[in-house]
């Protein structure tokens, strides 16, 4: 998987630990990706982390299942925090 899509997908999955919750325009203002790519990162999600996902269509805005289990997030929350800053 390249870098790029590797710091997407554990940035979706530490705002949804978080933050309880995602939108495509957060990927996109953070990363300054399209919104064709932030569709793509955000279905790349619920494939390799089934389950962890439920869409809110009142809100439109995916919010962490009740059985949510981080998936690539296997280093502590500040170093997440920290690579997200560092690849804007």
């Amino acid at each position: 998987m390249r870098w790029g899509v590797e710091k997407r997908l554990e940035f979706i999955e530490f705002r949804l630990f978080w933050e309880s919750g995602i939108n495509r325009a957060d990927i996109i203002d953070h990363f300054g990706v399209s919104v064709p790519q932030a569709s793509k990162d955000l279905t790349l999600y619920e494939e390799k982390a089934p389950g962890n996902l439920l869409y809110d269509k009142s809100a439109k805005r995916y919010m962490a299942s009740p059985h949510f289990k981080p998936v690539f997030s296997n280093r502590t929350p500040i170093c997440i925090s920290r690579s997200c800053k560092q690849s804007r």
